[in-house]
């Protein structure tokens, strides 16, 4: 990938290094701070979005698998990227890791980039032959774990040249620089040039052509008026929720395309017109613009799915709710103030006695993770009576464990050890994360 500081002379076919970008101190904090919060964003968003799917048995669905999979590719460019893009706004393009590291962060970075591409091109796929073709047989989710291995084998591939061609050399101005050098076994001029345009032709144009059209198709399909005397019927609940799936995968698409383009543009520039000003300072501002934009994709993506589905905002909801609990937990034990007993919820019955004179409406217990995922884990289901609402073992869900940390309220023993009810059930419910039932289809 073309880099600012390095410019290849076509008339002697040698390596031009450019002097430093000077910017201020304030320029400098303001673009670490941009990349502290895209960062933080990617971090925490990608792995509640992998976290929801795994955790969450009725979200094992063909779609959730490969959007876990666009998360975990956003999670490594998060991780090989950004923080190399830091180091740059005050080291400029100075490299001081290693070629060995240069070569992995800007290889796994273009093959993350890659299986993003490929990915949400089968996904089009898959949802292309689900709405068009109904009748058609869907793709088993063993198969498509066999395709998002295929994928990351694709990637891997495709990008591999780069091991090659990414290298750590010192220029004349006395500082090691991480950019491409294709010679001696490749033309030092047209080999980059022709790998960038088979990638942007390859990995970009064609996939987003192919994906407009589909997505054209599926539109078309599911939002085409009713022809005239046709009857109108109730609104399908399922059609809903595949035209809300649709919108999420479009909105996502078409971010891809606009956050990659100014990538592609500022290579194109390098390769195709930048001797004509090779050390121009619009240039650096255009390389950092350009990476921001395509790194910010990552952060923006998890906030995406929760806008479009309820099973990953809950996914958020829960992670906020526990980390919450969690501070209020460690903020209790500190002021040894705690309005609630805790106690070990064993075989449906309260083991120690609650406390007197506590109102069951002003407790608010401190959860923590575990909690969480443990009350969900033994399997309970809610069912609703004209009095009160149960929580019963479902067959066939896990094995009973040995019991969940729970807060004793002043709510009363039940008799029945196979299923539990009262405030300490209802607590757990409504803070921790509910099953729900518009799973994408």
């Amino acid at each position: 990938m073309y880099i600012p500081g390095v410019t290849v002379n076509i008339s002697n076919n040698s390596v031009i290094f450019c002097p430093a970008y000077r910017q201020s101190l304030a320029l400098q904090i303001g673009k670490t701070g941009l990349y502290a919060l895209i960062i933080s964003l990617s971090l925490i968003g990608n792995t509640i979005v992998i976290l929801t799917v795994y955790k969450n048995q009725h979200m094992r669905s063909v779609t959730n698998l490969f959007i876990s999979s666009l998360a975990a590719s956003d999670l490594l460019i998060t991780f090989l990227g950004m923080p190399n893009m830091i180091t740059q706004v005050y080291l400029f393009d100075k490299w001081i890791f290693g070629e060995a590291v240069c070569k992995m962060v800007v290889f796994l970075q273009s093959v993350s980039v890659a299986s993003s591409v490929l990915t949400l091109l089968v996904i089009t796929k898959d949802r292309f032959v689900a709405i068009i073709f109904p009748f058609h047989a869907r793709m088993e989710f063993n198969a498509a774990r066999i395709i998002l291995a295929v994928i990351w084998v694709v990637a891997l591939g495709v990008m591999a040249p780069l091991i090659y061609a990414t290298r750590v050399q010192t220029g004349e101005l006395g500082y090691e620089v991480c950019y491409e050098d294709w010679a001696p076994a490749f033309d030092r001029i047209n080999a980059p040039k022709n790998y960038t345009v088979i990638l942007f032709v390859t990995l970009y144009l064609i996939p987003l052509i192919t994906m407009a059209v589909l997505y054209s198709i599926i539109a078309r399909k599911l939002w085409r008026r009713k022809q005239v005397g046709e009857q109108v019927t109730n609104v399908d609940p399922a059609q809903t929720s595949r035209k809300k799936v649709i919108k999420m995968l479009i909105t996502v698409v078409v971010l891809f395309a606009a956050c990659w383009l100014p990538l592609y543009v500022y290579q194109f520039i390098g390769f195709f017109a930048l001797h004509r000003f090779p050390c121009f300072d619009y240039n650096y501002i255009f390389y950092f613009t350009s990476l921001f934009l395509s790194h910010a994709n990552s952060a923006i993506n998890p906030f995406l799915y929760a806008l479009f589905n309820r099973n990953y905002r809950e996914g958020f909801r829960v992670a906020c709710r526990c980390f919450r609990g969690q501070k209020e937990q460690r903020a209790g034990e500190n002021r040894r103030t705690m309005h609630f007993n805790t106690s070990v919820i064993r075989n449906g019955s309260d083991e120690s006695p609650p406390q007197e004179g506590v109102k069951n409406t002003q407790l608010k217990p401190a959860l923590t993770k575990s909690d969480c995922h443990s009350f969900f884990a033994l399997g309970y289901t809610r069912t609703f009576s004209p009095n009160k609402t149960i929580y019963e073992k479902s067959e066939g869900k896990a094995k009973k464990q040995d019991g969940i940390t729970g807060i004793s309220f002043a709510s009363r023993r039940r008799s029945d050890s196979e299923s539990l009810s009262g405030s300490v059930i209802m607590q757990f419910s409504n803070l921790c994360y509910e099953n729900d039932t518009d799973d994408l289809q």
